[in-house]
Formats: structure tokens, C-alpha cells, sequence
């Protein structure tokens, strides 16, 4: 049996999708992604689908993702080309004194500058002591000679 992906984005919420994905479906199973699905978009499912059993599928999902087409390598290949290029021009630049705030938004303007079309969070960049916090905030921290610098992005 074919099967068909229905998404949505965030701003718009779920109900349209689900609705349009289960409006022909008498009964049966609905897997979703336990580790991301919020609590929002299993109640929408619940009301628009009542009638399905839903289940985590987190094992499916995830070794579906190990396998890529040609067509999505080679997007996730420009994608690691960009960043790659992207933080040998912020590294160039890095120097005592300037903050990891600034550093982050060089990498960000570094990063559409060699292709990227949106980022998914905004970069952590972290000196010093900081370094040891992944979550950490970026913020007015000047950057001293030698210290370690942090980059998630």
C-alpha cells in the first residue's frame, strides 16, 4: 500500500493535515515520533482521529532516516559544505576581545552568505569556562587569548 506524508508547520497547526490524512481512513494504527510529538498535536490527532490507535514508532522513523536517497545526500553534503566554509571565514576572524555574541552573528551572516537559507537555531558560541555548558547563552563574554571556544550550530 502506498503511503503518503502529510505535514505542517508550526504556525499553522495540524488540524487541516490531520484532517485531510485520516478523513478517508475507517480504522487502524497511527504511528508518530514520541521524541517530538507534542502534546498539542496528540490531542489535535485524537479529535480528528478518535477512531485510530496511536503508537510511538520512533524504532520505523529512525531507520527510515539512516537511509538517503542520492537527492538528499547531496543536500545534507552542501549543507555540511556550507557550514565547513562558513566557520573557517567566522575562524578567521576570531580574536581576543571580541564577544561570543559577535562571533555568532558573523557566523550567522557567514552562513546564508555561503548558501544557507534558514537556520535552525541561533549558533552557540561559548568561551572560556562556558565552554563546558552545551546549552549555553552567548552573550557579551569577550574572548581571551587562548581560551576555548565553543561552536553548536
Amino acid at each position: 500500500m502506498p503511503s503518503k506524508v502529510y505535514g505542517w508547520e508550526d504556525t499553522e497547526g495540524p488540524e487541516a493535515s490531520i484532517a485531510e490524512a485520516f478523513d478517508s481512513i475507517q480504522g487502524g494504527v497511527v504511528g508518530v515520533d514520541a521524541l517530538t510529538f507534542s502534546y498539542r498535536d496528540y490531542a489535535a490527532l485524537k479529535r480528528a482521529a478518535s477512531h485510530l490507535k496511536i503508537e510511538g514508532a520512533q524504532a520505523a522513523l529512525a531507520e527510515h532516516r539512516l537511509h538517503k536517497n542520492s537527492e538528499e545526500a547531496g543536500y545534507v553534503r552542501e549543507a555540511a559544505r556550507i557550514a565547513d566554509t562558513a566557520l573557517d571565514d567566522t575562524l578567521e576572524a576570531v580574536a581576543p576581545g571580541k564577544t561570543e555574541a559577535e562571533i555568532g552573528a558573523l557566523l550567522c551572516s557567514r552562513l546564508f552568505a555561503r548558501g544557507g537559507e534558514q537556520i535552525s537555531f541561533g549558533p552557540i558560541v561559548l568561551t572560556g569556562a562556558k565552554s563546558a555548558m552545551p546549552h549555553g547563552v552567548p552573550d557579551e563574554t569577550p574572548i581571551e587569548n587562548e581560551a576555548l571556544l565553543l561552536f553548536d550550530f
